[in-house]
């Protein structure tokens, strides 16, 4: 969508799950696959190398995706 930043500031190490729903219609496709991969919870890092996406992208993405409700974050130990 052209952002170059999210609503919210993800650490690299914070942990994604995805948050059980069925999917929209009219997805993004890159919000879709973020979903599948955070089956199992995945660092913000490790999402964005999977994908072979930025991370500022991933970190986007991941804020849209969480407004959504789609995805739980992780605090992490230091948090």
């Amino acid at each position: 969508g052209g952002r170059t930043r999210g609503h919210v500031d993800f650490a690299v190490e914070a942990l994604v799950t995805t948050v059980p729903r069925p999917g929209r219609q009219g997805e993004p496709v890159e919000h879709a696959r973020i979903r599948d991969l955070c089956r199992s919870p995945r660092s913000v890092a490790e999402i964005s190398a999977l994908l072979h996406l930025p991370l500022g992208v991933t970190r986007v993405l991941l804020a849209d995706l969480l407004a959504a409700g789609a995805v739980s974050v992780h605090r992490t130990a230091d948090a």
